[in-house]
């Protein structure tokens, strides 16, 4: 079973550069790429949970919308003074 990435896990690696993203198919899946995304770097798992809590606490919002991915960036709040 692949590990996934926890919020703070999130967070942090998303300060360090690595991109989140989510699948637009049917199943949803959202994942991390350390170094971007196509870039080969190693990759996390995220449940759709952790995406959701992510969001709704302003911690992420969605960067772009283009099938068949959605990338979602740090808010302010969350690249600054989540800790």
């Amino acid at each position: 079973m692949r590990q996934h990435a926890n919020k703070d896990e999130v967070i942090t690696l998303m300060r360090e550069g690595w991109e989140l993203g989510r699948s637009m198919s049917f199943d949803g899946s959202a994942w991390l790429q350390k170094g971007g995304w196509g870039k080969g770097g190693e990759t996390r798992d995220v449940w759709s949970n952790t995406m959701q809590s992510l969001y709704r606490s302003g911690l992420i919002e969605l960067e772009s919308e283009k099938y068949p991915t959605a990338r979602y960036r740090l808010t302010d709040f969350g690249e600054n003074e989540h800790d």
